[in-house]
């Protein structure tokens, strides 16, 4: 959004620019790493939040 906003495109560092680009490798790398490191003695679990703390207090009592 920012990319569009004349007054905040200045907050756009070049490393922001190259990650937007290479999003879709990001999020590859990310899903492999998960698939090849989920064990049953150890599982992932993706906590989808807003808010970090009542997600974490979340997580940890479920």
């Amino acid at each position: 959004m920012r990319i569009h906003d004349p007054p905040q495109r200045w907050k756009l560092s070049p490393l922001d620019m190259e990650s937007c680009r290479r999003w879709e490798l990001y999020t590859k790398a990310k899903e492999i790493m998960l698939a090849r490191t989920h064990i049953p003695e150890a599982p992932w679990r993706i906590v989808e939040a807003v808010d970090r703390k009542p997600a974490s207090i979340a997580s940890i009592t479920s």
